[in-house]
Parts: structure tokens; C-alpha cells; sequence
């Protein structure tokens, strides 16, 4: 959701005029670009020629993750054609022009895509009243067992324990029925 976050702040829906600029703008995609060292976990930044020859043996450019517009997906990677799979994003297009796997593909309508940023859109301010209202609880989640406790670098100061606090735990829904849910 946080990239959605970052696309909704600059996203202006058609005849949204609480903003002194009206263009329309249409999101193309939310995503983020994963890169790691080789065989280590990896903290602060990648070196700057991350790309250049001398470095790729040594790391890991992985497919950029996130939500594509189905719209934009030519624009996006003009190289994956039908029968291909992306070698830049985690979508494939089958010989006839569909999407490969559509309901595990990152690729989303522009309906659906709206629908997204909607919920965002909601959700964030949901979470600013509450917090506005003195909500400012520690209530971190977990997800196929996995919690952002295991890799936070400031648990040695947080008011939650996750040896004696209890997680929420969030179920693991796939594409299919997180849309269903939002729209």
C-alpha cells in the first residue's frame, strides 16, 4: 500500500478540482525495484553504477514489484510481446494478447486500478483521523509468519514486544479477492 500512497498523492482523477492544477493524470503503475547483494542481506544504499558491468556478478536486480496498469503495459516494457514474459515486471501475455496468470499478474484494469487508489485513499484517512483522535497504538501485523518486526532496525526501542505482544495477523488473499473486497 505504500506505494499506492506515494502514486495517490499525485493522482488527480477526472473532475477533481481540489487542486489549484486540474490535469488528469493516469497512473501507469505503483512499483518498486527490489536490489540485493549476493548471498547477504542488504542495509543503506546500493552503490551508484548498481547497473554497470563491473558490479552485476555481485548483485541482484530483481523484476520491479508493485501494480500495472493493463492500459500502460506497452509503454511500460515495449520489449515483452505475446508469448513473452516481462524480463523487467511479473507479468507474462499469452500468444492471444491476454495476460498470463491473470489472477497471480501485478497487472490490474484501469478500473481496478482506480478502485485501488480509492481504497488508499480511504485507508489514509482513516488512519489520520485515528491518529488525529490519539489513536497512535503500536499494532504491527503478520503475514504467513512473517512480521516487519523481524527486520526493524528499531525494536530495541519500540514499545511492543513481539515475544509477549501479539501481532494482528492479516489473511493472505489473493488478487481476485482483494479486488473483490474494494470494489
Amino acid at each position: 500500500m505504500s506505494y499506492l500512497a506515494v502514486l495517490q498523492a499525485h493522482y488527480r482523477p477526472a473532475g477533481d478540482t481540489g487542486r489549484a492544477d486540474t490535469t488528469e493524470l493516469a497512473p501507469a503503475a505503483a512499483v518498486y525495484l527490489p536490489i540485493v547483494r549476493k548471498g547477504e542481506s542488504q542495509k543503506g544504499q546500493p552503490p551508484p553504477k548498481l547497473l554497470d558491468a563491473e558490479l552485476s556478478d555481485e548483485w541482484i536486480v530483481h523484476r520491479a514489484r508493485g501494480v500495472l496498469n493493463q492500459d500502460w503495459l506497452e509503454q511500460l516494457d515495449r520489449t515483452t510481446k505475446p508469448g513473452m514474459r516481462s524480463a523487467h515486471f511479473g507479468f507474462g501475455i499469452n500468444n492471444n494478447g491476454s495476460i498470463r496468470d491473470a489472477n497471480r499478474s501485478p497487472v490490474v484494469t484501469d478500473a481496478q486500478m482506480t478502485a485501488l487508489l480509492e481504497h488508499c485513499r480511504t485507508r489514509l484517512a482513516e488512519l489520520g483521523g485515528r491518529i488525529a483522535a490519539g489513536d497512535i497504538a503500536v499494532s504491527p501485523y503478520e503475514l504467513n509468519g512473517q512480521s516487519p518486526c523481524d527486520y526493524c532496525e528499531f525494536l530495541s526501542l519500540c514499545r511492543f514486544d513481539p515475544l509477549s505482544d501479539n501481532c494482528r495477523t492479516l489473511a493472505n488473499y489473493d488478487k481476485a479477492e482483494v479486488l473483490r473486497r474494494i470494489t
